[in-house]
């Protein structure tokens, strides 16, 4: 498999995307979060600012997604939001590993990549992230196959039936029961 920078995978990304990578630093691996903005906006974020942290499982009848937000400052010019599908597998392994630490790297980009910062944050979420996980892992009843006119049901874990249009329909439907990002963090 092909080893990638962080820079590979960023200069592809849009601006104002939330990106959570492993990346092996001194041969540790490590999850970090990575916040791309224009740059304008990341100086304005200051340096021992106060950093809001909520976390929620959201879920329908199809998927289940476990959406982290994150509120620098007093304001609520600065709340960026990442929604992790467990079905997929970066998510799953990202999760995986952040699920041990006890703090969680922010790493910020400009829209030319450029590190402006990096923060380190204490990890409030591990409680609520386990009760994701241990959630996604559940075994439900589906359909295997059919032979003839027989279907055969087997058991699988419950995040491999979720997909990306899944998880977008979910997302599509809780951003549009709330005005802004800020209504959203306030109702978390």
């Amino acid at each position: 498999m092909a080893e990638f920078t962080v820079n590979d995978i960023l200069q592809n990304v849009d601006v104002g995307c939330v990106i959570p990578l492993i990346v092996e630093v001194k041969d540790e691996e490590l999850p970090i979060i990575f916040i791309k903005d224009y740059e304008s906006n990341l100086h304005n974020i200051e340096d021992e600012c106060i950093v809001g942290i909520k976390s929620s499982n959201i879920e329908n009848k199809d998927i289940m997604l476990y959406l982290l937000m994150l509120k620098f400052g007093e304001d609520y010019e600065a709340i960026y939001d990442i929604w992790f599908n467990y079905g997929l597998e970066g998510h799953r392994e990202f999760l995986n590993t952040i699920k041990y630490k006890d703090r969680i790297l922010i790493d910020f980009r400009s829209e030319d990549n450029e590190r402006i910062k990096t923060i380190e944050i204490q990890n409030t979420i591990k409680g609520d992230l386990q009760k994701y996980i241990d959630n996604s892992e559940d075994e439900i009843i589906a359909k295997e196959g059919k032979v003839s006119n027989v279907i055969t049901l087997g058991k699988i874990k419950k995040y491999k039936s979720w997909d990306e249009n899944k998880m977008n329909d979910l997302i599509d439907k809780v951003c549009g029961d709330y005005d802004s990002i800020e209504d959203l963090w306030l109702n978390l």
